[in-house]
């Protein structure tokens, strides 16, 4: 089975919305409660049926590409203001 995932939406980190929706997004992906024997430890329904969670699934890859985008800016840690990251560019 092959899934497919539309790209993240363009993340601004100084947007608190953003950063509300990011935090979220990373819940829903780290949350030990949303995987477990009964869904197979993968991105399925809680019900056991084995049909994909889509929302997971997309979470998934809004996280994947939002550190993806925040490591080819040069920072990992998205927390750090821009300033912060621009100074950390200089000293390198």
């Amino acid at each position: 089975m092959r899934l497919h995932v539309l790209l993240a939406p363009d993340w601004d980190h100084e947007n608190l919305a953003h950063r509300k929706m990011r935090g979220w997004l990373r819940e829903i992906v780290y949350s030990g409660g949303n995987y477990g024997e009964w869904n197979d430890w993968g991105p399925f329904d809680k019900e056991g049926k084995g049909t994909v969670d889509w929302g997971v699934v997309d979470a998934i890859g809004s996280v994947m590409s939002m550190s993806l985008y925040d490591r080819s800016q040069g920072d990992a840690n998205p927390r750090r203001s821009r300033a912060e990251r621009q100074w950390r560019m200089r000293k390198m």
